[in-house]
């Protein structure tokens, strides 16, 4: 099941091990786990499990409040042929700007204001409209964060700078070129820069040699223009048609419960699914049951905690609690064992407490 495959955190050198989870909207519990090759893309994979999933989502109660909610990782004809074919299953999933340029080049002022804001409290925009989408008609809201979009534009600039900086100094080299110095290695020296840059579309390179090597550094401004269109967008498409524009954007950036459970999983302190020092799949597959374990009593203790209105991070409740201490002692001329907490802040008593634990009882 270990396999060698894309890392994110570029630990390409080791072999990984996929998990899949299904979380529930309201408090981000677990619901629903596999492990697998990681080296399998995550369609593949949604592919293979989707029957199995969808029977787990049928067995809950209230039927009629479920949808399923995916990134472009599921994306795939058979994928949203299975769900298309379960009618009570409605589902929110993305697309990628990419792929749709038309949608990214609808002008602003066809956008509206919604109730929902960013990270810095501006209001997102959004323009709907539908389209089919998959063999069928689908909604499709696309939404535009100004704060996105002036990250992305900072993004830009500053890699285009450090490209160009690096592609200089490369011809500035070039005028003391040796005999070992020939085109492909030029070439292949560019397109090494260019892909570590992961803009390499927006640059026109070209080499040739007439008596001396010369490189001509130009940007296509069309691609620019592409890329502008693109920043700060996200497409969002839907079955839930009579659902309003709204409900759709939140249901669907509600995903950031699923994001944070994986977060959770690479905690070193909380959960510990990486680095995982087994290889038999039977291994594997019960550290798998103990990890996704961990993030159940997690969520379970993190619903606890705001539905007793106690707003705090997890990591610090975590923390706070490992600070409690018991302390045992025998009187002097007694045998019986006693135990008690040691004395408790403020703080320590109100999470013992948003817990349901009865503070004197446990004394």
């Amino acid at each position: 099941m270990a396999r060698y495959a894309h890392s994110k955190a570029g630990k390409h050198e080791l072999r990984h091990v996929g998990l899949s989870l299904l979380c529930n909207r309201e408090d981000g519990i677990p619901l629903f786990h596999r492990t697998y090759p990681a080296n399998i893309h995550d369609s593949k994979i949604m592919f293979q499990l989707y029957t199995e999933m969808g029977n787990l989502l049928r067995s809950l109660k209230k039927k009629d409040r479920i949808t399923l909610i995916f990134d472009k990782g599921f994306n795939a004809p058979e994928n949203i042929a299975r769900i298309d074919a379960d009618p009570g299953l409605p589902f929110i999933g993305t697309l990628s700007p990419y792929h749709h340029p038309d949608l990214c080049r609808v002008p602003l002022e066809d956008y509206q204001n919604i109730g929902v804001s960013d990270e810095e409290e501006e209001p997102l925009q959004a323009y709907r409209t539908s389209l089919e989408l998959y063999g069928r008609e689908r909604a499709v809201v696309v939404t535009y964060n100004p704060w996105t979009y002036r990250k992305k534009i900072h993004w830009l600039s500053r890699t285009i700078r450090k490209t160009k900086a690096k592609l200089q100094e490369l011809r500035r080299g070039l005028a003391e070129a040796d005999g070992r110095t020939t085109l492909n290695s030029i070439k292949r020296t560019v397109d090494d820069i260019l892909v570590e840059s992961h803009i390499a579309t927006v640059f026109d390179i070209r080499v040739s040699f007439k008596k001396e090597y010369r490189m001509s550094i130009r940007t296509n401004p069309q691609v620019l223009r592409d890329y502008r269109s693109r920043f700060g967008k996200n497409i969002i498409f839907t079955d839930h048609t009579k659902w309003s524009t709204d409900e759709i954007v939140l249901a669907y950036r509600d995903r950031y419960k699923i994001e944070t459970a994986f977060r959770q999983t690479k905690s070193p302190e909380f959960i510990r699914w990486q680095p995982m020092y087994h290889w038999t799949e039977s291994k594997i597959r019960v550290h798998g049951l103990t990890c996704v374990m961990a993030l159940l009593y997690l969520s379970l203790f993190s619903r606890k905690m705001h539905r007793s209105g106690l707003t705090m991070a997890l990591d610090r409740a975590m923390e706070v609690l490992r600070g409690i201490r018991r302390a045992f002692y025998i009187y002097p001329g007694g045998t019986k064992l006693i135990q008690k907490l040691c004395r408790l802040g403020s703080t320590e008593e109100e999470l013992l407490k948003a817990l349901g634990l009865e503070i004197e009882a446990v004394r």
